[in-house]
């Protein structure tokens, strides 16, 4: 007997849907930094006027369609119940670059450097600080002011996460 021949009853079955926004934290704020700093030099900084405890993650968040990996640091911090997650917006990467065979001049060590970044549409931000259980508006403008005071900063701001098309990137970090 095929499957095809046998009554299947499937009226009193229900279909639920699941939408990615009802597993969001709706209550985190994203904040741009710009600076020249390297990652650990921000944390340090980061750690030191902000009063915190960000630490290097042991795993990188890999975006394996990109080809890309981004540095993490993050910490939980369990008395204000929020945590807090650094996170590098480029990724620099060195590949050999491909060179027709039949040019005059061959050079096998030719590599090219490949930048890739986790928030395309924010390009000139090097760092993005993740803040989970913060409320909006209760505390941004003095967590950007704070930031600012870091001499090595040019500039950070809040970033509008509506306005953002690859949120989702930074929603699984």
């Amino acid at each position: 007997m095929s499957l095809l021949s046998l009554p299947l009853k499937f009226e009193s079955m229900k279909v639920h849907k699941l939408n990615l926004e009802d597993f969001e934290d709706d209550l985190y704020t994203l904040v741009a930094i710009h600076t020249r700093l390297e990652e650990y030099k921000l944390a340090y900084n980061l750690n030191r006027y902000l009063n915190l405890r960000l630490s290097r993650s042991k795993k990188d968040l890999d975006l394996n369609y990109l080809h890309a990996s981004f540095a993490i640091y993050e910490w939980k911090d369990a008395k204000h119940d929020r945590n807090w997650t650094l996170i590098a917006n480029k990724c620099q990467r060195e590949v050999p670059r491909t060179v027709s065979s039949g040019t005059l001049f061959h050079d096998e060590n030719q590599s090219e450097t490949i930048i890739t970044y986790l928030v395309p549409e924010q390009k000139k931000t090097d760092y993005i600080l993740k803040i989970q259980g913060i409320e909006e508006d209760s505390g941004e403008i003095e967590l950007v002011k704070s930031i600012q005071q870091i001499q090595e900063i040019q500039t950070c701001y809040t970033l509008e996460t509506e306005k953002l098309k690859s949120i989702k990137n930074l929603i699984t970090s």
